[in-house]
């Protein structure tokens, strides 16, 4: 008989002892064992039938044998023990170059690359992977825009553009200009800072990046118009911590320009006047929510919808253009209202109004 510390594996209710035979392989001996040499698929269980240091032994010694596809069964049992393990990745995507599976290899390598960049901050090693995958799919864009992103923090500018005829994705216009900047070619960087901001017209960064281009490439009359259409739009749109930043940063290049002292105080007072609005429409959820302490079925949104506008004196329509204020501002009304009101219901709101 076996003595067991602790635990119940047979499930008969005794854990003094078991048979000193194989009973569903918990007492199996696996170093006589040839199951796997004979190709048969590995088996998942609640009790791991190896160890990972058992699993990489023997896909590595299977893969050196030819049997690549026992070899990735290990390797898959090792990565269920140990989440993007870089030995089973590595291995694995080896056994899959062998039986000509590229682009279960190229994942492997992709999984690789993004746990170097973003987990280890390893970005030469992420690089190294992030490469690779490219070899085997070079239609990976994942990997191209994340390949770009790391060679640009690395400072290898040169290296990243490199890659920019290959790419069919736009989201890439950013490290793209990055690149450029870093090169001091500001000329080339414009257009594509221009492309980012038709994506993203309130990216304060952006449009940040694209002035001091202009301002390199002596421009500034450029960059000052540039200023000036963006602190307005933000001004329309209500976010005016953000064009109050802007305007700091515009009278820097043009001090005392009559534009900067007009915009700054409409911005101060326009401001001081919205929260007040959006203070009255906080405590217009904070009414509904006392004289509905049970919250909101199904149906009870436009009940909610109608109350809260109607006690705030503000439309729905306004509430959600503040609600989805691009990059919110210093009040921060979108987190206020989720923290009174479940995000869901404000999701359903929004598809109601067709703003989701």
């Amino acid at each position: 008989m076996r003595e067991w510390q602790v635990g119940d594996p047979i499930g008969d209710g005794n854990d003094l002892g078991v048979p000193d035979i194989g009973y569903f392989d918990y007492l199996r001996d696996k170093s006589d064992d040839e199951s796997y040499e004979r190709g048969e698929r590995v088996h998942y269980s609640s009790k791991p039938e190896y160890s990972y240091d058992e699993c990489i032994e023997n896909a590595k010694r299977l893969s050196d044998n030819g049997n690549y596809l026992k070899a990735i069964d290990f390797y898959d049992l090792a990565l269920d023990m140990m989440y993007n393990d870089e030995v089973a990745l590595n291995g694995k995507a080896e056994c899959l170059c062998k039986i000509g599976e590229d682009y279960g290899a190229s994942e492997c390598y992709y999984e690789l690359g993004f746990m170097n960049n973003y987990v280890r901050d390893d970005n030469e090693s992420a690089v190294k992977y992030y490469r690779k995958c490219l070899e085997l799919n070079p239609d990976n864009e994942k990997a191209l825009n994340n390949l770009v992103l790391v060679l640009r923090i690395l400072e290898r500018y040169s290296e990243a553009l490199a890659y920019y005829k290959r790419s069919k994705n736009n989201d890439l216009n950013w490290n793209w200009a990055l690149c450029y900047i870093g090169l001091k070619k500001y000329e080339s960087a414009i257009p594509l800072l221009d492309n980012v901001l038709k994506q993203s017209p309130h990216w304060d960064t952006a449009v940040d990046e694209k002035c001091e281009c202009l301002i390199e490439l002596n421009r500034e009359s450029e960059a000052i118009a540039c200023y000036k259409q963006f602190i307005d739009m933000l001004m329309y749109e209500d976010c005016y911590e953000r064009a109050l930043e802007r305007l700091d940063l515009l009278s820097e290049i043009i001090p005392d320009d009559p534009f900067i002292e007009d915009r700054r105080e409409r911005c101060i007072k326009d401001k001081e006047s919205l929260e007040i609005r959006l203070q009255a429409v906080l405590n217009a959820i904070t009414s509904y929510h006392m004289y509905n302490p049970n919250g909101l079925d199904e149906n009870g949104l436009i009940g909610f919808i109608d109350y809260v506008s109607e006690k705030s004196g503000e439309s729905i329509e306004d509430i959600l253009r503040w609600y989805c204020a691009p990059m919110s501002d210093s009040f921060n009304f979108n987190g206020k209202c989720n923290e009174m009101f479940y995000y869901s219901h404000w999701t359903r709101i929004l598809e109601m109004y067709g703003m989701y």
